[in-house]
């Protein structure tokens, strides 16, 4: 089974904790990283803008990714997130097992 790493970013340290905590508890992700503020620089609407944000990135399984995405769109605070996925080339045999079990829906 592939692991992924999936990235995004938000405006407050609460509303990614939530995010880290419902994906978690959903039995979607095995680990959520939340980092420290970062500030970003982008274009919006034709504007030049930055804005300070907390990165995050989710540890699941590539089975796992169509339905962290989906959550994402719906329940992410931003009108357009971030959501890019990228695949782990490697993982050591007993992180990916460990991963592996954390989304499997037998933890319940």
């Amino acid at each position: 089974m592939a692991l992924v790493f999936i990235y995004t970013t938000t405006a407050k340290m609460e509303d990614a904790e939530k995010l880290a905590e419902i994906l978690i508890k959903q039995q979607l992700a095995a680990c959520v990283s939340v980092g420290k503020k970062v500030k970003s620089h982008y274009v919006w609407q034709t504007r030049r803008e930055w804005a300070e944000e907390y990165p995050i990135t989710i540890k699941t399984t590539a089975e796992k990714q169509s339905a962290v995405c989906n959550f994402l769109q719906h329940n992410h605070p931003y009108e357009l997130p971030e959501i890019v996925c990228l695949p782990v080339l490697y993982a050591s045999n007993k992180y990916q097992q460990w991963v592996e079990k954390q989304v499997s829906g037998s933890l319940k």
